[in-house]
Order: structure tokens, then C-alpha cells, then sequence
């Protein structure tokens, strides 16, 4: 191999790879049109959800990955982010139930040679069972059987962490580097509704703060008053918006030119052997001395 080829490879090895482009939204596009279903039906039934998965061809969202470990932190990183959703304290009950319908199916269709289990810790599983005594008061048994089923399965993993520890955990393809999280998709911060919420809100304490400055002025105005900006704000936000944006494109043109490196790698390598990995692995039980 040569210096160029060894050199793309650990560009390669260290490029931040995003396994979860897409699929928070995907998840969040079912769980929201399975709980609509809920609400016209008036009733929590499995029939209503296996509906709308197999119109979204839902089982479908483990294919493509190149590696058995992309695959293995693929479908651990989408447990955990359903059980996320059964957990949040924002959605109602039927969000919760199309939650726990999709992790039922989500673990029984991973891949078979996977098996991952779905990791809880103390505090989740008393959040759980806060949420399934809700389901039984309603008499919901088809979420009652879906819960039982994955224990009798014995999906579950309890823990102390709701992460692996350890130094075989060091190492990771996801995008984010924070040590509380296994996942959060590489989107633009200045997009997100909780920046918005804080700009919104640093924007009418702004908006408050010169109204009462202007009430206090007299009408011969001092400038020392009047050095702050009144779009300080939205013109700031503007700003780092820009800069991030302009970054953002050119760390995606260096993904690309990664990407594409990968790619030649590859064909040369097919090329000079003449054949597939499957057919090299087959001639080589042919010929175990060559």
C-alpha cells in the first residue's frame, strides 16, 4: 500500500462519522403519526401502529452499514433513543405508547447477529413503571404485552450507567464528543428550539431594558446611554450564524474529498485482486496453499 493510500486510510479512521443523520427524525415522524392515529381511533392498539411501520418500511433503517460495528452502535444508539422518548417528561400517553411499541419492534427486528440489549438504570426503571401503571389503570393490554414480552426475552440490560464505560468505550464514530451522550445528530446549533428560546428571551429582557432606559432619559439625551445597540441580539446571532454556516460547509467539502479518497482505495484494491472479498475468500478455501 502506498504512503498516500495509508495516509487516506487514517483520515478515514478519524473522520467523525454521523450514524444517526436522519434517523431522530425519522423515529420522531412515526411515534408522532402513530399517536395521531391514536387520537382519531380513540384507542392505544398495536394494529393501529404495525399500520403506519410498515407503510414507512420501517425495518428497513438497520440496512446499509458497512461494518458490524457500525451496525452494533447503530442499534444500540436507536434503543436507546426510543426508551429516551417513553422517558421524556414532555409527550402525552399515547406518544409514550407508540414509544414503547417501537422499541418492542425495534429489538426484535435488529439484526440477529447483533443483540443488543436495551440498557436501564435504576431511576429509569422506576420512571417506567410510574408510566406502566398509567396502562394498566386504563386496562391498555396490548402495551401491558409488548412490556412482559421483552422481559420474558430478556431485552433488558440493567446498570448502573445508561452509557458503556470503560476504555473499549473511548473510541467512537459518533459525531459528538460529549461523555453523557451516545448520540446527538450534527445539526446547527443556532437552529435548535432551545437557542431560539434563550435569544427570544435575552431579546425581550433587551427590549424591556431600553424601554425603562428611555423612560428614565430626559430629553436632552446623554450618549453614554445610548452605546448599546438595540438589535444587539438578533445582529449577534446573525454573525455567528454566518461563521458557523461558512464552517460547516467546508468541514462537509473535506467529508466529501474523504469520502471520495475512500472510494478509489477501495476499486484499487478490488482491482489488483481480481475479484470480490466473498470470491477471495472462496478461492482461498479452494487453495489453502496459495
Amino acid at each position: 500500500m502506498s504512503k498516500e493510500d495509508k495516509e487516506s486510510l487514517e483520515d478515514i479512521h478519524f473522520l467523525s462519522q454521523n450514524l444517526f443523520a436522519g434517523v431522530e427524525e425519522d423515529i420522531h415522524t412515526l411515534l408522532n403519526r402513530v399517536n395521531n392515529a391514536f387520537d382519531e381511533y380513540e384507542e392505544l392498539r398495536f394494529s393501529h401502529f404495525v399500520e403506519i411501520w410498515k407503510e414507512m418500511k420501517f425495518e428497513y433503517i438497520f440496512r446499509g452499514r458497512e461494518t458490524f460495528r457500525e451496525t452494533y452502535e447503530l442499534t444500540m444508539g436507536i434503543l436507546r433513543m426510543v426508551k429516551d422518548k417513553i422517558l421524556s417528561p414532555d409527550v402525552n400517553l399515547g406518544y409514550r405508547a407508540a414509544a414503547i411499541y417501537s422499541l418492542y419492534a425495534l429489538y426484535f427486528k435488529q439484526p440477529p447477529m447483533i443483540n443488543v440489549h436495551i440498557r436501564l438504570t435504576l431511576s429509569d426503571v422506576k420512571e417506567i413503571m410510574a408510566v406502566f401503571h398509567h396502562f394498566h389503570e386504563g386496562q391498555h393490554w396490548d402495551i401491558i404485552y409488548c412490556w412482559n414480552r421483552l422481559m420474558s426475552a430478556n431485552a433488558f440490560h440493567f446498570s448502573g450507567a445508561s452509557r458503556l464505560m470503560g476504555i473499549e468505550a473511548i473510541n467512537s464514530f459518533f459525531i459528538n464528543k460529549d461523555p453523557s451522550s451516545d448520540y446527538v445528530p450534527f445539526t446547527n446549533p443556532f437552529k435548535s428550539h432551545e437557542f431560539k428560546s434563550q435569544l427570544s428571551e435575552l431579546s425581550s429582557l433587551q427590549s424591556q431594558y431600553i424601554s425603562m432606559k428611555k423612560s428614565l432619559m430626559s430629553e436632552k439625551q446623554d450618549p453614554s446611554l445610548s452605546l448599546l445597540d438595540e438589535e444587539f441580539a438578533t445582529k449577534m446571532c446573525s454573525i455567528v450564524e454566518s461563521a458557523f454556516s461558512y464552517e460547516s460547509k467546508d468541514t462537509l467539502r473535506k467529508s466529501e474529498e474523504i469520502g471520495d479518497r475512500r472510494k478509489k482505495i477501495i476499486d484499487k484494491y478490488f482491482s489488483n485482486t481480481g475479484g470480490s472479498y466473498r470470491q477471495k475468500e472462496i478461492e482461498s478455501f479452494k487453495h489453502p496453499g496459495k
